[in-house]
């Protein structure tokens, strides 16, 4: 407490407890007269003009790590300075240079303010521009378990885990080298929290043996670090258009036991296999020959073929 003009001026909030008591955006003072004992109250807000200097006056830190700040005056009529903050708050000091300072700052609403009192009860106060950062955690998945057809629309789904702050984030998906889907996140939540980022695609015969991969930036201005993670690439395999056809091998009588059939898909590269499998399951026809419809779909395109 500070004792002008046979007053004292206590540090407290609006439950009047005086032990290290601060509210977040605006702070009071109470005043308590050693004449009459009357209580009133004294607001204090945000003021540009505060005559306070910060150094430095933006910081940008790692989720716990150490972070000081120092806040001086050069005001005439200045009775104390100190720093509000729910971590390493001074409360007010009758000096003219406070240094606000933490070990390890954990908590992620934290808004420090310093704040100047003068001679005449006058107070104002200038919030530091503090920003908390977590490292980032990536990865991307894609439902590639039947592999890739061309002219199929498919989702890429990039996931970024437990990042703060997410107005800092951009994520870029990249066709190999070259950059195809930039994404820029809009939140202003500090705290951290998982991200994902879609990417719809849908291949040609040109996008076989390329890769995709995503990136996330994180650009925390020019306090800051800047860094990124890349997801790890995803090959693209695209299965090509076929052509099948089919002949037979043996006797199709029904008389004799099921023939075997060659099957020659031709490929739309250039490329030809053959596959040759024994029919099982074929019947009588009314011409009294083996008959049956076969599914061959060496690329899921679903050939069915009359035998």
């Amino acid at each position: 407490s500070l004792l002008r003009s046979n007053k004292y001026w206590i540090r407290t909030c609006l439950n009047i407890s005086l032990i290290n008591c601060f509210l977040t955006v605006d702070f009071f003072y109470l005043i308590m007269s050693t004449a009459s004992m009357l209580l009133y109250f004294h607001v204090a807000g945000e003021d540009a003009s505060c005559a306070v200097e910060l150094i430095p006056p933006r910081v940008v830190v790692k989720h716990g790590d150490p972070v000081s700040v120092n806040c001086s005056t050069s005001a005439s009529d200045v009775a104390g300075v100190g720093w509000e903050a729910s971590q390493g708050g001074t409360g007010i000091r009758e000096q003219r240079s406070v240094m606000w300072t933490v070990e390890s700052l954990i908590q992620w609403d934290i808004s420090p303010k310093c704040f100047l009192t003068d001679i005449h009860g006058k107070q104002c106060l200038t919030k530091l521009d503090l920003v908390i950062y977590k490292t980032i955690s990536i990865s991307s998945s894609a439902d590639l378990n039947e592999g890739i057809r061309e002219n199929v629309e498919y989702n890429f789904t990039c996931s970024i885990l437990n990042i703060a702050p997410v107005q800092n984030l951009m994520i870029r998906w990249y066709g190999g080298d070259a950059l195809i889907q930039p994404n820029t996140l809009q939140s202003e939540q500090k705290t951290p929290t998982n991200q994902t980022s879609v990417h719809s695609f849908t291949p040609t015969r040109q996008h076989d043996g390329t890769t995709i991969r995503c990136e996330a930036h994180m650009d925390l201005g020019p306090e800051g670090p800047k860094f990124n993670a890349s997801s790890q690439e995803l090959n693209i395999k695209v299965l090509p258009r076929s052509f099948i056809s089919c002949s037979n091998l043996g006797n199709t009588n029904c008389l004799h036991t099921p023939p075997l059939y060659s099957l020659f898909i031709t490929i739309c590269r250039g490329s030809a296999t053959t596959q040759t499998r024994t029919i099982n399951n074929l019947v009588c026809r009314e011409d009294q020959k083996w008959g049956a419809n076969i599914s061959v779909d060496p690329t899921h395109l679903g050939h069915h073929l009359p035998v």
